[in-house]
């Protein structure tokens, strides 16, 4: 076995395809929508809170759809089942995250983890894309001093995860009593950029300052024993504060501009019921994701101009998924059937109180799907599992209205875009006892410009 996994080994650098490449930008990968606030955003496969480890990854699953570890964050009460130790990362990138699970007496346990990637679904990832579409740049008279881009989302940069400077860090604890687990999430994120800018020739002073925070909490029970197998339930809220301030100073005058988020808590609902059919399993959820992120937009520009602006983005999103774990070869071979159905608005506003004739924009978007999909593992070798997964929308219905003050643009579309489908595969290998590694690739790898795209390795205590 050892010789035929170097000879694979062998054979992917010979063919000259690199074996591991920097993560996909935010909108390019399988498991990401566009945050240019179009269409194709919030129809992530996976929901807020529930990370995608390289395993699930290479199944093209969502983790509600699969038992493991990393279910954790979905349920904090599923840490008592598991001790681990994970690491993900990019070669070449900024982009690892990972942590462990500690046994403490008495039927508890504990878990830290750091940098966990935020989802382009998360409230922060809303963010970016409200100011994606409806930027703050032009109104600022000396924005060619380099701060202008700063106020559009995408150098915002907040769950760009190879910026650099991301702090994340998760929390967990939980206890067992009786048939039932019960877990609790506390999370902080937070991202901070300061840049004074001094320009001699124009005598023109600048100042910007950004911060984004995000406060996560999380509760959860699993309910062992309930009829032939168990229940996950779990709730979960989300806090993102936002403030930028820029302010400058030249000789015809000054200017400034504030953006303050409003402190509304997110709401996210999962329930779960997994129930073993012989030596197979069937797992069914219902996940409900709903937001609101307001902002107040004030300033003056250096032509006295005042803005007064309120801005928002929403969200919501619900998904009922299942899935029937199916084992065939004695273990050897697994196959996973998939399906469900979902529903996710996304709404943006922006508008000036001072002159509402000139700035009153919406966009609203709706995408209804019907995705199905099957992975499949296989015990390739003693030490060596092969996995690959196709999930793909047979339904899929998304509609638009983008308006302002001087025109309404309305778009039904269905199955116009490359999110449709997502594919991915891996490998995992097993160098010793308890101890896993495991590659995964996404759909752009079969491309031939990269190859697994991820790795991870994992103790399991």
């Amino acid at each position: 076995m050892v010789i035929r996994f170097r000879f694979l080994a062998l054979a992917v650098l010979s063919i000259g395809i690199p074996l591991f490449a920097e993560p996909p930008q935010v909108g390019s990968g399988a498991y990401a929508c566009s945050s240019d606030g179009g269409s194709s955003c919030y129809s992530d496969t996976n929901a807020v809170n529930q990370p995608l480890d390289t395993e699930t990854r290479a199944l093209s699953l969502p983790n509600r759809l699969v038992e493991s570890d990393m279910n954790m964050f979905m349920n904090p009460g599923q840490i008592m089942n598991y001790g681990t130790a994970y690491l993900e990362g990019w070669l070449g990138a900024n982009a690892v995250w990972g942590g462990a699970t500690v046994p403490l007496p008495a039927n508890q346990k504990l878990a830290v983890f750091i940098r966990r990637p935020l989802n382009t679904n998360s409230p922060l990832g809303s963010v970016q894309s409200l100011f994606n579409k409806y930027s703050q740049a032009a109104f600022l008279t000396n924005g060619t001093v380099g701060y202008d881009g700063s106020f559009s989302g995408t150098n915002l940069g907040i769950i760009d995860t190879t910026a650099k400077g991301f702090g994340n860090a998760d929390l967990m604890y939980g206890i067992a009593t009786g048939n039932l687990n019960w877990g609790a999430r506390l999370s902080y994120a937070n991202m901070r950029n300061d840049v004074t800018n001094n320009t001699v020739a124009t005598s023109v002073n600048a100042q910007y300052k950004m911060s984004a925070h995000n406060i996560g909490v999380g509760a959860g029970v699993q309910w062992k024993n309930l009829g032939a197998g168990y229940l996950d339930l779990s709730l979960s809220s989300d806090i993102p504060i936002v403030n930028i301030q820029y302010d400058a100073t030249a000789p015809a005058g000054s200017e400034n501009l504030s953006v303050k988020s409003a402190a509304l808590p997110s709401i996210s609902f999962l329930t779960r019921y997994v129930m073993p059919v012989g030596s197979d399993k069937l797992l069914v959820a219902l996940n409900v994701d709903q937001y609101k992120v307001p902002f107040e937009i004030r300033g003056t520009n250096l032509g006295g101009v005042k803005k007064s602006e309120d801005a928002a983005t929403s969200v919501f999103n619900v998904q009922l998924d299942a899935a029937y774990h199916q084992n065939f070869q004695e273990g050897k071979l697994k196959v996973i059937y998939s399906s469900g159905m979902g529903r996710t608005s996304a709404n943006y506003t922006s508008v000036d109180k001072n002159n509402p004739a000139v700035l009153d924009s919406s966009y609203e978007s709706a995408h209804f799907f019907i995705p199905v999909g099957v992975a499949v593992e296989h015990r390739t070798f003693e030490t060596v599992k092969t996995r690959f997964g196709i999930r793909k929308n047979i339904f899929s219905s998304r509609s638009s209205v983008d308006k302002d003050v001087t025109q309404k643009t309305e778009t039904s579309r269905a199955f116009y875009l490359d999110d449709e489908l997502a594919m991915a595969m891996g490998l995992g290998w097993t160098p010793a006892e308890k101890v896993n590694v495991d590659l995964a690739m996404n759909a752009y790898g079969f491309s031939g410009t990269n190859f697994f795209t991820a790795i991870s390795a994992r103790y399991h205590y």
